[in-house]
C-alpha cells in the first residue's frame, strides 16, 4: 500500500510511519514522483547519493534536504544557467524540469564558486555583488570576470576601480562601465575613447574637458547619434562640427542648437542620412516630412 501511495503522490510519505519511511524502494519511488519528499525521509536515505540525485533531478529545491555529506557541488554544477525571464536574475534552473534553485542556496553556493559566478554575471552583473569579499579583491578573477560583463565593475573592490587595465578592460566590454571607474580615470583620453567606441552614451561620464573633445565626440555620436547630447555645448553650437557629425548620425541633429536646426544644409544632410531627424528642424519646409 505505500509504495502504491507514494508512486502517486510523493510526499505521502510524510505519513509513512517507521520503519517504511527508512525502506529505499519505497523513499526512491517518493522521490522519483516528487523530489520534495526527500524532506520526508530516513535521516539515513538523505546521505544516498542515488536518491539525493533523483530528488533534485526531479524538483531541484531537494537540495535544502541532502545531507551535508552529499556533494552538492557536483549536483548544482550539473545544473544550467539560465535568465530568469521575470527578473532577469541568474538562476539555477534543472535541465529536464525547469525548477529554480531556492535562493538561500543559490546565493550561498553562489558566493564560494567562481564558476556558477561567471556564468551568471554574464545575463546580470548584479549577480557578481553576491560574490564573497575575497572574489571582489581578486585581481585576477575579476579580469576574468569582466571579459562575461564589463558592468561588474560597480562591484569590485574600491581599489581595483582604480586599477587602469582592469577599467579598460572593463569599458572594451561595455562602455558604460565607465560611470563606475575611479574619477581619474574617467579623465584617461584611452580609457574614454575605448567605451565611447563600444556605447557611444559612455560620454555621458567621461570628464567635462573630454566632452570638449573633437575626436572623441565624434567618435560618440558616430556609435550612437544621440550621445551627442552630452558634448559639450560649444560643440552643439559649431557649424562645421554639426554638420561633420549630422552627415553620420541625422538625429544628432536633436541636440544642435536651435540656431543649428533652422540651417538648411544641416537639416537637408541630416534629413538624407536619417528621415527621423526632420522631426527636430525648426524650419518650415520640413513640416511635411514630420507628418
Amino acid at each position: 500500500m505505500a509504495l502504491i501511495a507514494v508512486s502517486t503522490n510523493g510526499r505521502a510519505l510524510e505519513f509513512i510511519e517507521y520503519p517504511l519511511n527508512c525502506d529505499r524502494e519505497i523513499v526512491l519511488m517518493a522521490v522519483k514522483q516528487d523530489g520534495r519528499a526527500l524532506r520526508y525521509a530516513d535521516p539515513s536515505l538523505r546521505k544516498d547519493r542515488e536518491i539525493v540525485t533523483v530528488a533534485v533531478n526531479q524538483n531541484v529545491d531537494a537540495v535544502e534536504y541532502a545531507d551535508e555529506s552529499i556533494n552538492i557541488d557536483s549536483l548544482i554544477m550539473s545544473k544550467e544557467i539560465i535568465e530568469d525571464g521575470n527578473n532577469h536574475q541568474g538562476v539555477i534552473s534543472s535541465i529536464p524540469f525547469g525548477h529554480l534553485l531556492p535562493r538561500t542556496v543559490y546565493k550561498e553556493y553562489h558566493r564560494k564558486d567562481k564558476n556558477i559566478l561567471l556564468l551568471t554575471i554574464k545575463y546580470n552583473p548584479r549577480e557578481f555583488s553576491l560574490a564573497n569579499d575575497v572574489f571582489k579583491r581578486d585581481r585576477e578573477f575579476v579580469l576574468l570576470a569582466l571579459q562575461r560583463n564589463g558592468l561588474i565593475l560597480q562591484y569590485v573592490d574600491i581599489s581595483l576601480k582604480k586599477d587602469r587595465e582592469i577599467v579598460l578592460k572593463a569599458v572594451l566590454q561595455n562602455g558604460k562601465s565607465l560611470k563606475f571607474a575611479d574619477l581619474i580615470l574617467r579623465e584617461d583620453r584611452e580609457i574614454v575613447t575605448g567605451a565611447v567606441k563600444q556605447n557611444g552614451k559612455a560620454l555621458c561620464y567621461a570628464i567635462e574637458s573630454l566632452k570638449k573633445d573633437r575626436e572623441i565626440v565624434l567618435l560618440a555620436a558616430s556609435q550612437n547619434g544621440l550621445a551627442f547630447e552630452y558634448a559639450d555645448v560649444s560643440l552643439r553650437n559649431d557649424r562645421l562640427f554639426v554638420l561633420t557629425v549630422v552627415k553620420l548620425q541625422g538625429v544628432a541633429l536633436k541636440y544642435a542648437s536651435d540656431e543649428l536646426k533652422r540651417d538648411i544644409e544641416i537639416v537637408s544632410e541630416s534629413v538624407r542620412q536619417d528621415k527621423r531627424a526632420s522631426s527636430y528642424a525648426k524650419i518650415e519646409e520640413f513640416e511635411i516630412l514630420r507628418q
